[in-house]
């Protein structure tokens, strides 16, 4: 378990400081999307890290499920930021 923590903090660390700065830099005109955005980066990773915990002494497993789904989340931000950016641009 300690050997686990020792990679997984500092990658966690990682993540969610690049995750703070991809949010800032997206500059959403809504304050509480921050939160939200954190938020749910934190509860993914209290819901992942332990599948990845167990599925380290099993052979063939991919170990980067927690840096896939924050790739997908910063994704998805940045395609709805475009979005709202659009719809403001365009429609308001």
């Amino acid at each position: 378990m300690a050997g686990f923590l020792k990679i997984m903090v500092p990658i966690l660390l990682i993540v969610f400081l690049l995750m703070g700065v991809w949010i800032s830099v997206l500059h959403f005109p809504w304050e509480w999307m921050t939160y939200v955005a954190m938020g749910l980066e934190v509860f993914v990773a209290m819901l992942i890290l332990p599948f990845e915990f167990q599925s380290q002494h099993i052979a063939g497993i991919n170990n980067l499920g927690f840096i896939n789904l924050s790739i997908c989340l910063a994704l998805l931000l940045g395609l709805g930021r475009l979005l709202v950016w659009a719809w403001i641009k365009f429609f308001v």
